[in-house]
């Protein structure tokens, strides 16, 4: 299963980094993904979903200060919106820029997401 991931995530990134005319987007790109994303898409997100359509590494957001803010992951298939930070999950119909100002509610995932990076994973649901 590790050599078929290997060959997908370098071909998925290969893409991302291809299509994206962000400069600041590609450069982070570029520098790869962290330990904690690695393993997120390794142990979770692959076996679960076994490709990674619809799915955006260092995906740029605004911020209220005019910045920008970096999202691990976001996942956009059609109208739906998920994002991930710090190995947790966020869902939101309205978009990320809800995101900043809702307070999520948590509820922990199934056990077999497990723990990355010593954090509990959790879903939020705005």
């Amino acid at each position: 299963m590790h050599r078929k991931f290997e060959l997908a995530f370098d071909r998925f990134m290969k893409e991302q980094i291809g299509m994206e005319r962000n400069a600041r987007r590609r450069e982070r790109l570029e520098k790869g993904l962290g330990h904690a994303e690695m393993e997120f898409l390794r142990s979770i997100w692959y076996p679960t979903a076994g490709n990674f359509d619809h799915l955006y590494p260092e995906w740029e957001v605004n911020d209220f200060s005019g910045g920008y803010r970096y999202l691990d992951f976001a996942y956009l298939p059609g109208s739906a919106k998920v994002a991930t930070q710090d190995s947790r999950l966020r869902l939101s119909r309205a978009g990320f820029g809800a995101l900043e100002i809702q307070r999520p509610l948590h509820a922990p995932l199934p056990s077999r997401f497990g723990r990355l990076g010593g954090t509990t994973n959790c879903l939020s649901i705005h």
